[in-house]
């Protein structure tokens, strides 16, 4: 019990590492790492929510989100954590061994949310009014 627990941990923080080294250098490259290789953000949260469940991969969610803190802008800590919450929704169904379509349709309905939070955030952090569009757009 003991042995698993110091296992689940060490994965924890190496995949933590990974995902903390990555968003570094995305800072380092003016933020374009992530403008072209997005799909491997979620990897990482993918393989430690499969082998250990989807309160562990909110652990290690929020773990990434407190080191982004302070390796990154705040914009792209979000950008992170957005698609982190789709790793660990897609590694949690996975480790339920549920069918290629529940699965694929559950990720497709969860990253649509996720992108209209992000949507809807980062408007409003850079001062965007898109309810205010929206409207605009409706009386043309």
């Amino acid at each position: 019990m003991r042995k698993n627990k110091i296992q689940q941990i060490t994965k924890g923080a190496m995949l933590s590492a990974i995902i903390g080294v990555f968003m570094l250098l995305n800072t380092m490259t003016s933020l374009t790492l992530f403008a072209i290789l997005p799909y491997l953000i979620p990897i990482p949260f993918i393989l430690y929510a499969k082998e250990y469940g989807y309160p562990q991969g909110i652990i290690m969610l929020f773990v990434v989100f407190v080191i982004g803190i302070f390796l990154t802008p705040i914009e792209q800590v979000f950008i992170v954590a957005m698609y982190g919450s789709i790793g660990v929704v897609y590694g949690d169904l996975a480790k339920r061994n549920l069918n290629d379509k529940p699965l694929i349709l559950f990720t497709f309905l969860g990253t649509i949310v996720v992108y209209a939070v992000m949507m809807f955030l980062f408007s409003s952090i850079y001062g965007f009014d898109i309810v205010g569009e929206m409207n605009q757009l409706k009386a043309l």
